[in-house]
């Protein structure tokens, strides 16, 4: 609601009713008083409504079920004991205006306001939507604004900001937000761009948006809100503040292929998995984390200049194991199958050694 403001005498808009009562006397007199306080009990208080310290026209008026428009700036406020406030609506825009109570003339001023907002950087946003006390005003910047403090809610793509400005002549209102462009590049770890690559973006308050490296492997956010952020892609995950509009550049494990080779897997004996990670075009992903589970257990390495890690697994009575490999947001999965023959083997050679004992036994008895 916009408050009435109340004028006085330097405004230059007084209301002065005098009566003068000459050469009246006696019942003359009470007969006058009885007509003139007749005549003011049907009295309308008046309003007047100034844009940019003139009497505004074409604007509608909304009091209860009636409307009309107002030229000259000039109207009777009808009603006042049903009402306490009205609408009017300036070229396009609409107020909601409270009615004092009590007093016999009110007064609204209104400017008009050139809004001009910038980014941290100096460059000007000219995509935002604007509130004014509330009310939407649209992808507007010049706004007309009442007389006083005001509220203002400017929301950008990615933010909301919201300020107190003062009018009291139209203005030009210049209001620089936190913001400025961020530029992030996406590289693997050899150099090479990542092109075509969707990642995600987490602002401070968990909000989310979705960006897509083009074919130089640059993603790009407008009016990005300064703070902490959170990039995450492929599986990984990293942290930065944004606070101007200096490239951001990040290089993480990119791995298209994953191959992983058992050995020697054997009851009783350690067993040798090897895996080696493929980037780009077949080049080995380098140091690169690789983690390992089979049976409970977790092992982690990182893979050399092949791009090759090893793990040597102890040895396990599990005929067929589950063995689950990942590595840069990939997941891999594969069996382990070890075989007896060396237990059998072993049997075998333990059984000959002992019918062999047992013979030598019985000839030295002979």
């Amino acid at each position: 609601m916009v408050e009435g403001w109340r004028p006085n005498d330097s405004t230059g808009i007084g209301i002065n009713r005098r009566v003068f009562f000459s050469g009246i006397l006696g019942v003359e007199l009470l007969v006058f008083l009885i007509l003139y306080l007749t005549a003011l009990s049907p009295y309308q208080p008046e309003a007047l409504i100034l844009l940019d310290e003139k009497p505004v026209n074409n604007a509608i008026v909304e009091i209860g079920n009636y409307n009309f428009t107002v030229n000259g700036g000039h109207f009777y406020i009808s009603g006042t004991n049903m009402y306490s406030w009205f609408r009017v609506t300036i070229e396009g825009q609409t107020f909601n205006l409270s009615i004092p109570e009590g007093d016999p003339f009110y007064l609204w001023r209104f400017y008009h306001c050139d809004l001009i907002v910038f980014d941290s950087e100096g460059n000007r946003i000219g995509n935002f939507m604007l509130y004014l006390n509330g009310m939407s005003m649209g992808q507007s910047s010049r706004v007309i604004v009442p007389y006083g403090e005001s509220l203002l809610k400017i929301a950008t793509r990615n933010a909301e900001y919201s300020l107190k400005i003062n009018i009291s002549a139209p203005s030009r209102v210049s209001i620089t937000l936190p913001v400025s462009d961020l530029e992030i590049l996406l590289t693997s770890k050899d150099g090479f761009p990542i092109k075509n690559q969707t990642l995600k973006l987490k602002f401070e308050d968990s909000s989310e948006c979705l960006l897509t490296t083009d074919d130089r492997g640059f993603a790009r956010l407008n009016s990005a809100p300064h703070g902490a952020y959170t990039i995450g892609v492929l599986g990984q995950e990293m942290s930065f503040i944004h606070n101007s509009s200096i490239k951001k550049r990040f290089t993480i494990d990119v791995v298209e292929k994953v191959s992983i080779l058992v050995e020697n897997a054997y009851l009783l004996f350690p067993t040798r998995v090897s895996v080696k990670l493929f980037s780009f075009n077949g080049r080995p992903s380098i140091n690169s984390l690789v983690t390992l589970e089979c049976e409970g257990m977790e092992y982690r390495g990182f893979t050399d200049s092949n791009g090759e890690v090893a793990f040597y697994l102890p040895p396990s009575l599990f005929m067929c194991s589950n063995l689950t490999v990942s590595t840069c947001g990939l997941m891999n999965y594969t069996k382990i199958y070890r075989n007896p023959a060396p237990i059998v083997l072993f049997g075998l050679m333990m059984g000959a050694l002992a019918f062999y004992v047992s013979k030598s036994r019985l000839w030295k008895t002979c």
